[in-house]
């Protein structure tokens, strides 16, 4: 009973007849990794809650339609597939993805840059104050050599 049950209640988002339970296996078995799916209640959603999750399922799913796509009879996995992805896609335009992701990106350029300006300049920094170092050792030489030649001279 559970089985005519999904039929009649689980829609076919592509078509929207009532699904088979061979098209339900199939969209199940294509679609589960990204979507939360009820046997029961013939609910669907889209699992990742975060824009980094979402990203990844998203490039998954290109990856997966890619190789599909060049396999014959698959169409039923591919229209299954390509609308979990563009549920994924919806949800991540909805979460501001595109945006957060990049001023992450710009932040973490920004500390990189930063640290590597702080490293650069105690590189210099660190090459000056040996080099004035040498610089007063050497100097400190020639006047104690030039008091040395003129108090010798003197006599």
């Amino acid at each position: 009973m559970v089985e005519d049950f999904k039929k009649y209640t689980m829609r076919n988002p592509i078509n929207l007849k009532p699904m088979s339970n061979e098209e339900f296996n199939i969209f199940k078995s294509v679609a589960s990794k990204y979507l939360k799916i009820s046997d029961e209640r013939g609910f669907y959603g889209v699992k990742a809650n975060n824009c980094i999750d979402l990203d990844k399922d998203a490039k998954q799913i290109l990856d997966e339609l890619v190789v599909l796509r060049k396999s014959k009879d698959k169409q039923v996995h591919i229209n299954f597939l390509a609308y979990a992805n563009g549920m994924v896609l919806n949800k991540f335009n909805l979460f501001n993805c595109r945006n957060r992701i990049e001023n992450t990106r710009l932040d973490e350029a920004g500390n990189v840059n930063t640290k590597y300006s702080i490293k650069a300049e105690q590189s210099v920094l660190g090459k000056s104050n040996s080099q004035t170092n040498i610089y007063i050792v050497i100097g400190g030489l020639v006047i104690l050599s030039t008091l040395v030649i003129l108090l010798t001279n003197k006599k």
